[in-house]
């Protein structure tokens, strides 16, 4: 029902070198960054259910541009990859996540984009290899130089945040699982969607400092769910630190572990360290620190795994009911793959196979929410 047909021609993977750079090109780029910007103001701040149909739209918008305007290689990789944030929007705020245990939350939720990343390298024909950059000659050391950041790194995060212990007390074994996620889940998942992918892709269109500088600050707006002032200039900071590392090793492996150990450091040891030395009155606050990692705040991630946040966002009937709002795209997409099916041989419409290809990625998601929409109801109508 949902088959890719046919396939956009794709270049090999540009260095950040920046040649011709044109005022649409800034233009182009920079609203779309500035698009992300509204929309994950709106999810964090504004309405949860208007940013999820802002992500929504943005995303049709990107693509429909991508297939329809005459774009150079390097731009439309940009815009791309640009298209991952607001399809993390959308696909990691729209599924019902208070069905699974609330432990796995985190790496349920950072599956989705490493399984977004994926697909786009997939479809890109990219090279993993060549993004991660992985080397067995200067792993040790690359892993050395992430430790040396990320411990001054999260110790800063602390600071500023200054998150409460998850757990009462002290235990490796939650001190082990944490590092499990952070490294291989939320390190991972972040560095290679904002270093590996948008960094090098606004790089190859602006030069290597302004991609760094573009990715940072994407980086940044991708925490506005913190609601946080002082948080949105250290992960702007942050941002640049590890790009830079990436920039300067050409290698995945510092920014992640740096990455890693920033968030360990920040809910795993400095909090039980303070109670240690300092004895703080107040208790543990499980939501705090841990679940807020998903980069959303703490009332946003715990809210999410709730069966309110779900009925109120994908079944209410007042206001915007973005479950409606979803089922009706996915039937236009539906709509739109069969009846261009039988043209697709026809050299004149090169333009519906790039479209059929790109909305196909929107489809398979639109469809896995609407599955988790059904499954949501008939469970809720079995259990009453």
């Amino acid at each position: 029902m949902l088959q890719t047909t046919g396939a956009i021609a794709e270049g090999k993977r540009l260095e950040p070198v920046a040649v011709g750079l044109s005022r649409w090109q800034v233009l182009f780029i920079g609203g779309i960054g500035v698009l992300i910007t509204i929309c994950e103001w709106v999810f964090a701040y504004q309405n949860v259910a208007y940013g999820i149909a802002i992500a929504l739209g943005l995303v049709i918008l990107i693509y429909t541009m991508l297939s329809t305007l005459h774009l150079e290689q390097k731009l439309a990789n940009c815009a791309e990859s640009l298209a991952l944030i607001p399809l993390y929007i959308l696909f990691t705020s729209s599924l019902p996540w208070f069905f699974i245990n609330q432990e796995y939350l985190l790496p349920a939720v950072y599956a989705c984009i490493l399984g977004l990343v994926a697909w786009h390298i997939y479809q890109k024909h990219l090279s993993l290899k060549q993004i991660f950059g992985f080397s067995k000659e200067h792993f040790l050391k690359y892993s050395l130089i992430g430790l040396a950041i990320g411990i001054p790194l999260g110790i800063g995060e602390y600071l500023v945040l200054h998150p409460a212990p998850t757990f009462p007390t002290f235990e490796v074994k939650y001190l082990f699982r944490d590092m499990a996620y952070m490294f291989l889940f939320v390190g991972m998942g972040e560095e290679l969607l904002f270093r590996g992918l948008i960094q090098q892709d606004l790089g190859a269109v602006f030069g290597w400092k302004w991609g760094l500088v573009g990715a940072s600050l994407l980086f940044a707006v991708m925490h506005l769910t913190w609601r946080s002032i002082p948080e949105l200039g250290f992960v702007f900071l942050a941002g640049f630190i590890l790009g830079f590392l990436y920039w300067k090793t050409k290698s995945l492996v510092a920014p992640i572990i740096a990455h890693g150990i920033n968030n360990v450091m920040l809910v795993s040891v400095l909090p039980y360290l303070e109670r240690l030395v300092s004895s703080p009155p107040y208790p543990p606050q499980i939501w705090s620190s841990f679940i807020s990692f998903a980069s959303f705040s703490t009332s946003v991630m715990s809210s999410m795994s709730t069966m309110t946040y779900y009925q109120t966002t994908f079944g209410s009937d007042m206001g915007l009911n973005i479950g409606l709002v979803a089922a009706a795209v996915l039937i236009s997409l539906l709509i739109f793959l069969e009846l261009t099916t039988a043209s697709l041989q026809q050299k004149t419409v090169a333009t519906l196979g790039r479209l059929r290809l790109r909305f196909n990625t929107v489809t398979w998601i639109l469809f896995i929410i609407f599955i988790g929409m059904v499954y949501t109801q008939v469970a809720m109508m079995i259990t009453t």
